[in-house]
């Protein structure tokens, strides 16, 4: 028997086209995220996986955002975060949890994040520059006078 090792193979495979679901849960996507984290390729410094720390911060976002819509009896879908969204999750964070503004800021960051990857998985999201302008402005202080 004589095999041509210069031919490619031919797989039969079925030509169905794959099906994504239009209205995807936020935490759902932060979780397949995070467990996928692992061999995602670092912008930059061309290493593959995310640091323990990086990881760490994804779950406490997972864990806040998981809090917000139990304060808020309500799911977050990625293509339902919007500029109102946005304004009353950093109002949760800064008021009702009393987080720093670094933290705030970083939390927001992170979410940014993950919803332009969302977006470059293909997925529906809202349009980013609306939450792009809002998530780049400073967070709101409180000045002190002594």
């Amino acid at each position: 028997m004589h095999v041509n090792f210069y031919k490619k193979p031919k797989i039969k495979t079925q030509k169905t086209p794959i099906k994504v679901e239009k209205y995807v849960l936020f935490l759902d996507y932060l979780d397949h995220f995070i467990s996928n984290s692992a061999t995602k390729r670092v912008q930059g410094y061309g290493t593959v996986g995310l640091a323990h720390n990086t990881i760490r911060t994804y779950k406490s976002l997972f864990r806040i955002v998981k809090a917000y819509e139990f304060e808020k009896s309500e799911k977050l879908y990625l293509n339902s975060i919007d500029k109102y969204t946005a304004e009353s999750f950093t109002r949760f964070l800064k008021i009702e949890q009393q987080y720093s503004d670094n933290y705030c800021g970083q939390l927001l960051k992170l979410l940014k994040i993950i919803l332009r990857d969302a977006e470059k998985s293909g997925l529906e999201v809202h349009p980013i520059p609306i939450i792009l302008s809002l998530l780049n402005r400073k967070v709101p202080t409180a000045f002190f006078m002594f």
